[in-house]
């Protein structure tokens, strides 16, 4: 109500005529003395109250004289001398700040003191408290809405200065007396206020003379201000939401040209008076015509069945406007769409989208991918919406088809988006112009009513062509549908739609109203036309069937942000978040953020030039040489950098820029020019320091004893010295050790000593040989240094190219972990064998499946390596015949490790276990049974390689009865209780089948049965033993290797692809990589040098540590 207040009415602005805003007082007990006085009766209340206010200074009096006497006082004042003070006792009541000042302080802040006064009888708000500011000042705008008599306002003939160096001229000196305070609890000096004619956030400033009069004290954490009074202290607080009111208003609306502002020459400014400072918050002129931020929009009931379906209105239509307008979204509320059912589609006769594809361009069908859980479920979700919503149908042939894509949104949620590449390429480019946004935005502009409508689902509103809408078919589930209304993702779409709204409304465009795409805003020169305009609009959306959104539309607004521009009856004006963006714009630190570009464009009218810069021309000048250079540096830091060629009448100002610094006469200067003392490519000189020099060796007391005969003042280290300088000799002031195996060493420093070993271990007679080799080899050139083997290990450790073509290791670097299954059926291991020759039914592959307990071995002939496959596999030859299992341990192949097969398990309750990458021991089980598998297979073949799979039964037959070394016994006995009849008792009637008994069998059966579980347990124990004795075995050769989070390791460069790439001269290592995390002992997961993780875990004999 106050902004429709303050619009409406123009002057005097920003007046209330009641209303009082108190300020808490802390009265003190009732005294009685001397000094007190009878308390005052109540203040008043004000008859007005003025809502703007500004601020200013003055100190120290007119004249040089005055001046100058003004601070003579304080220079010469003898403060030897005790002050005496006649003050009344209630003037020195003490003052004190707490905790409960801070109660109604919102903190940490840096808010000013903005408060509120009595003058004239009225309440005059937003009055800055400033102690820095020398006179107390009212702006003009007060003083006018004070309705205070002109000829009260006294002569001032002396200008003040602001903070733009600028003088301002004074209008007068008024003189009144205001209130401070509230209730029975105020003082009413008297105030000199400096009237001035400038713009800001403020009414009024109070500054040091009100306040020492006042004897105020301000507290500027505490945001408020105490005073002593007759009746005790009292407290003036500041409004925190009215100042950062006012901060806002400050720094984000433009100032007005400074033509506007009155000024004052100073060299008319007599010079027996001195100018004064003011602080100028805000130099706007009060009538200045600002940006206004967007209008505010209110929702309204467009429906009488249903209240939720409502639209969007302004708030500054009048009442009468008001219900005319709502009364036409009453009547023509069939014109908007609450759901997609609700989109009947523009009629093909009067427009429909057609794909002009390339007649020589393949039709391609994409490779499907699969989707999973959550994804899956949101494309069924989406199709569904679209299927009922008539906006796709299903398709039982196509050529073209697409896949989807999930994009997530910034709030969490799916969209799915069709990849119609393949297509956009067989389409030419729709090359329909596009409506220029200046012109668009110009001609919106400047209108007293605009509304903005938006379609409801744009481009779903366009119906396809029935011989084209078989080409937009994608994949969804196991089904496959197409679009018969036009999706998005198409190459034209964005085209097609303009050229659709344009035939729509072709009789409105550029009389009452715009359209861009899908942005339309119906704009009226007068309000009393708008709705006249509307109904024209409504009537052609209802004829070609086209329907809005309500939720997006907003009907009757002044101004309003279009195609990202406001725009206003008066014109095209600056938004204010924008303003506000680069107010609060934190200082650039580089080329690169100062521009907030990742990509720069640049021109240049020398041709020459261009082709330099982008490599085309070769450059032979050597100083252009260097600029080029210096050229590629600053293309560095950006993500993309284009330099072209323009004629040059269009770089008229860098050419102007250019002629700055010339020496010619005819271009005089006008601005400084920095003249650089060298060219801008030249850079300093960067010189190698030697660390020889100067730098303590352990030669340097040998040295001194040898030569000088200086020894260390300790005696043990003296007698020391001698001792090891007794092996030592000097050969022309070269230090020299004896030794054993060559007549003299040269002594080296230890840098000499790096140059040695990095020459003689990679220098060109170098072959990156070992520690213990490149020590002795150094020593058999005759020099010597301490720890040299040290130092050569040293180096040789963190020699780059050693490290990645170093060795192999073989030796374990884990201790052995057994598994041992709980019970039978409880953990079973999967594993692929083969390829093999392709067998009847093109079965190329064999998917083998071991318990860990009893050693079953389930295998099945496989014809493609499917997930589906291997789900089928372990229900019906697993789960159906033993029951749901607990665990199931595979490799990472595609097959396992996919959303697909641990959906599967997740459904029965199986956990899945991978192992490590390239580590096949951790499903040894596995592992060695495809090579007991492999090992019975070939020799029935002989010369029929491709009955392979006619021989898995005979050899699964075979394991299954053959005791195995860890149980002791059979996996057919340890799984059915007893042992099976192979064809050798057949042939040769054995004991059990000479005297078989039917009748004894079966209770034989039963009790085998009940002795099963004591069989089984003997078998567990024997197991556990067995694996112990391995385990003792294996890690006799282990030879630990572990690491820590945040190492840096290499990785075995055979698992990545290396040797195919580069052949016999591949590293053996490749890498560095950061250890991220340690699921377990013996098993890591990495990330790459740019933070990436790499996939799957991978085991420690794969790594080794990688030296920097």
């Amino acid at each position: 109500m106050l902004n429709e207040y303050i619009q409406r009415v123009e002057q005097p602005r920003f007046v209330r005529e009641q209303g009082t805003q108190h300020q808490g007082i802390r009265n003190p007990p009732n005294r009685q003395g001397v000094g007190y006085q009878q308390a005052p009766p109540p203040l008043p209340p004000p008859a007005r109250v003025i809502h703007m206010i500004t601020g200013g200074l003055e100190a120290g009096g007119l004249s040089s004289k005055q001046r100058k006497l003004y601070v003579r006082e304080v220079k010469h004042q003898n403060r030897s001398q005790k002050r005496k003070f006649d003050d009344a006792e209630w003037k020195t009541q003490p003052i004190t700040f707490t905790s409960v000042d801070l109660e109604t302080v919102v903190t940490p802040h840096n808010d000013p003191l903005v408060t509120s006064v009595t003058i004239n009888n009225c309440e005059v708000q937003r009055v800055l408290v400033d102690t820095g500011s020398a006179p107390d000042i009212m702006y003009f705008h007060c003083f006018e809405s004070l309705r205070i008599d002109p000829a009260l306002l006294q002569r001032y003939d002396g200008p003040i200065y602001g903070f733009n160096n600028q003088p301002v001229p004074v209008e007068g000196v008024l003189t009144m007396n205001v209130a401070f305070g509230s209730g029975r609890s105020y003082v009413t000096p008297t105030v000199r206020f400096l009237v001035v004619k400038m713009a800001s956030s403020f009414n009024a400033v109070i500054g040091r003379p009100t306040l020492t009069e006042i004897r105020a004290v301000v507290s500027q954490s505490h945001l408020c201000m105490k005073f002593p009074t007759p009746t005790g202290i009292a407290t003036l607080r500041g409004n925190q939401e009215v100042a950062r009111h006012c901060y806002i208003t400050s720094v984000t609306q433009p100032q007005k040209d400074k033509a506007q502002t009155p000024e004052i020459n100073p060299k008319q400014i007599p010079d027996d008076r001195q100018v004064m400072g003011v602080e100028i918050v805000d130099n706007r002129p009060e009538d200045e015509t600002r940006a206004a931020p967007v209008e505010d929009v209110e929702e309204v009931q467009i429906n009488d069945r249903d209240p939720s379906r409502k639209t969007q209105i302004g708030t500054k239509l009048s009442s009468e406007e008001r219900a005319e307008l709502i009364a036409f979204l009453w009547a023509n509320n069939d014109v908007f769409a609450w759901t997609s059912a609700d989109m009947p589609g523009i009629p093909t006769s009067v427009f429909q989208h057609k794909l002009s594809t390339n007649p020589l361009k393949k039709p391609v069908a994409q490779k499907r991918r699969l989707f999973g859980g959550e994804r899956l479920k949101v494309i069924k979700e989406e199709v569904e919406k679209l299927l009922q919503a008539g906006f796709v149908r299903r398709v039982d042939y196509c050529e073209w088809v697409a896949n989807p894509v999930l994009v997530k949104k910034a709030n969490g949620k799916w969209r799915m988006c069709i990849d119609y590449t393949n297509l956009n390429d067989a389409c030419p480019k729709d090359c329909y112009p596009m409506p220029n946004i200046d012109k668009l935005v110009e001609a919106a502009s400047g209108n007293e009513r605009l509304s903005l409508l938006d379609a409801y689902s744009g481009y779903h509103q366009v119906p396809m062509a029935l011989e084209d809408e078989g080409k937009t078919s994608f994949y969804a589930g196991d089904e496959i549908y197409c679009y018969v209304m036009m999706p998005f993702g198409l190459k034209n779409a964005g085209a097609t739609y303009q050229k659709m709204v344009t035939i729509v409304f072709r009789a409105q465009i550029g009389r009452n109203l715009e359209v861009y795409v899908d942005d339309i805003v119906v704009k009226s020169l007068k309000a009393d036309d708008h709705l006249t305009d509307l109904a024209e609009t409504f009537n052609n959306l209802r004829q070609n069937r086209m329907r809005l959104n309500p939720a997006k539309c907003i009907f009757g607004v002044e101004s309003r942000k279009f195609l990202g521009f406001m725009v206003s009856r008066r014109g095209i004006e600056v938004n204010p978040e924008k303003i506000r963006a680069i107010a609060e714009m934190e200082p650039p630190k580089s080329l690169a953020l100062e521009l907030k570009l990742s990509a720069i464009q640049v021109y240049s009218d020398s041709h020459l030039v261009v082709n330099q810069i982008n490599s085309i021309c070769e450059v032979v000048d050597p100083v252009m040489v260097k600029y080029v250079a210096l050229v590629a540096e600053l293309k560095c830091k950006f993500q993309k950098f284009c330099l072209s060629k323009i004629p040059r009448t269009e770089n008229e100002q860098a050419d102007s820029l250019s002629k700055i610094a010339s020496d010619s006469s005819s271009h005089s200067r006008s601005v400084f020019v920095e003249v650089l003392d060298e060219p801008s490519f030249v850079k300093p000189r960067v010189m190698e320091i030697s660390t020889n020099p100067g730098t303590p060796s352990w030669t340097d007391p040998i040295l001194s004893f040898l030569r000088d005969g200086i020894v260390p003042e300790d005696r043990q280290e003296a007698m020391k010295l001698r001792r090891k300088a007794s092996r030592y000799t000097l050969v022309d002031g070269v230090l020299y050790k004896r030794s054993f195996s060559l007549p003299l060493l040269q002594c080296l420093n230890p840098y000499e000593a790096e140059y040695a070993l990095r020459e003689v271990h990679e220098g060109v007679c170098g072959s990156h040989i070992g520690a213990r080799t490149l020590a002795h080899k150094v020593l058999r050139q005759g020099y010597y240094w301490p720890n040299m083997y040290k130092d050569a290990t040293l180096f040789v450790q963190r020699c780059l190219k050693c490290q990645f073509f170093a060795h192999l290791t073989h030796q374990p670097a884990e201790e052995l972990t057994t598994l041992v299954a709980p019970w039978p059926f409880a953990q079973w291991g999967l594993d692929l064998l083969g390829p093999f020759i392709k067998g009847v039914g093109g079965v190329t592959h064999l998917i083998v499946g071991v318990d860990y307990f009893t050693k079953w071995v389930e295998a099945r002939p496989l014809s493609s390596l499917t997930s589906k496959k291997v789900e089928d596999f372990v229900f019906s030859s697993i789960i159906c015949r033993y029951g749901i299992l607990n665990q199931i341990v595979a490799d990472n192949g595609t097959q396992f490790n996919c959303t697909s097969f641990r959906d599967f398990c997740s459904s029965y309750g199986i956990k899945l276990q991978f192992t490590s990458v390239y580590h096949p021991e951790s499903n040894g089980m596995v592992e060695s049974v495809n090579k007991c598998i492999l090992e019975g297979i070939k020799p029935r073949l002989e010369q029929h390689k491709a009955k392979w799979a006619d021989e898995i039964n005979n050899v699964l037959w075979a394991y299954r009865t053959t005791s195995r070394t860890a149980t002791g016994e059979t996996p057919y006995h340890l799984a059915f209780g007893t042992e099976a009849v192979i064809p050798v008792e057949i042939g040769v009637p054995s004991l059990r089948v000479t005297h078989f008994d039917e009748g004894q069998n079966g209770q034989l059966l039963r009790e085998s049965l009940d002795l099963l579980d004591d069989l089984r347990e003997e078998a567990r124990l024997r197991t556990l033993v067995y694996k112990q004795k391995i385990a003792n075995f294996y890690n006799k050769r282990v030879r630990p290797r572990t690491f820590k989070l945040g190492d840096l390791v290499l990785r075995k460069a055979g698992l990545t692809g290396f040797e195919t790439r580069f052949g016999k001269l591949a590293p053996n290592w490749e890498g560095p990589y950061t250890v991220a995390e340690v699921p377990h002992p013996g098993a890591y997961i990495l990330r790459d040098t740019k933070g990436k993780r790499v996939p799957r875990v991978w085991n420690v004999n794969n790594l080794k540590k990688f030296y920097p």
